[in-house]
């Protein structure tokens, strides 16, 4: 079974351009990167469990109802009477980012270890990342289960740090270690590692982390590409070029292409046993590379389903993966 466990929110676009007087528009888009993964191997077919904290109410009913639309599991998720989480973001002209949280009393993070409960059974692949590393409660349970899993389960991790959520890098840093050493695949950007280790060349970074780890490691650098590394070796994996709408989502939707990839069975096998061939770390870097292009050149982080997402991108290293998914 493939979990999913963290935050669930909405992303607010303010639209300033619409102002009139001392009106703004606001488009709010349900999001969070563990939810935006969860729902995207839903979209893709794997069924996955979403292990997080929704609030009671109509807009947390429509976050429950997203996910089991996009075809996830929903019996762990865990209704919580707190407000619901709000990420505003600012879009640049080139599509980049801004964040601001507003997340006090709220359910995402109010995930107790007796909340574990709901989960039917230990993952066989789970996956955890964002600020929810960093917010206890949440944090803590979350540093439970990974310390509970089988060594026969797969732990993906992606930091996707959050200094607006949590500012303080030695939390980071204290909650990032123990699961850097239990990870089976990593993947993190530059932006992580800047606000991690100012100073520190991201390269460097990333090959220490697999040499201590022995897991792969994928380093995201933007519109750029990504730096594959596993061992010794490193390749740099270049973007398509496309037009940018805005960037929300795209590690997300990386993400989500690898643990596609990990939850086979022969794969899942190989990085247990740490015997990945590098050159197929290389070509599903490729094929994720050209699934997060693909959602920088839309508005909003969702996945399409898998047979329009398969249409959509015209790499056929992308569609040898897609049509074994």
């Amino acid at each position: 079974m493939i979990t999913i466990a963290g935050e669930a929110l909405y992303d607010v676009f303010p639209k300033m351009g619409a102002a009139q007087d001392a009106q703004i528009g606001l488009d709010a888009v349900t999001g969070g990167s563990p939810f935006n993964v969860a729902c995207g191997l839903g979209r893709l077919g794997f069924a996955p469990l979403f292990f997080g904290g929704i609030a009671e109410g109509q807009l947390g009913d429509r976050q429950a109802k997203i996910l089991v639309d996009s075809g996830v599991r929903s019996e762990a998720i865990v209704r919580k009477a707190n407000l619901v989480p709000l990420m505003m973001i600012a879009l640049a002209e080139d599509g980049q980012p801004t964040y601001s949280y507003y997340g006090q009393s709220t359910a995402d993070v109010d995930i107790t270890l007796d909340d574990l409960s709901a989960l039917p059974q230990m993952p066989d692949l789970l996956h955890v990342g964002s600020y929810s590393l960093a917010m206890p409660p949440l944090a803590d349970t979350l540093a439970n289960l990974v310390a509970k899993l089988p060594q026969t389960s797969l732990l993906t991790l992606d930091p996707n740090v959050r200094p607006m959520v949590e500012p303080s890098v030695d939390i980071w840093r204290a909650r990032l270690e123990p699961l850097y050493r239990r990870a089976d695949i990593i993947k993190l950007s530059d932006e992580d590692i800047a606000f991690l280790e100012p100073g520190t060349d991201p390269r460097s970074y990333a090959r220490d982390l697999t040499m201590i780890s022995g897991a792969p490691v994928f380093l995201t650098l933007g519109h750029e590409g990504v730096i594959v590394f596993m061992g010794e070796a490193s390749e740099m994996v270049v973007a398509p070029k496309v037009d940018v709408v805005d960037t929300v989502g795209a590690g997300n939707s990386f993400q989500t292409t690898l643990i596609a990839w990990a939850s086979r069975a022969a794969n899942a096998k190989a990085i247990r046993q740490r015997d990945l061939s590098f050159q197929a770390l290389v070509e599903i870097a490729e094929a994720a590379v050209a699934v997060a292009a693909r959602i920088c050149a839309q508005q909003g982080p969702v996945i399409p389903q898998a047979d329009a997402l398969e249409a959509a991108i015209s790499t056929g290293l992308f569609q040898r993966f897609a049509s074994n998914w």
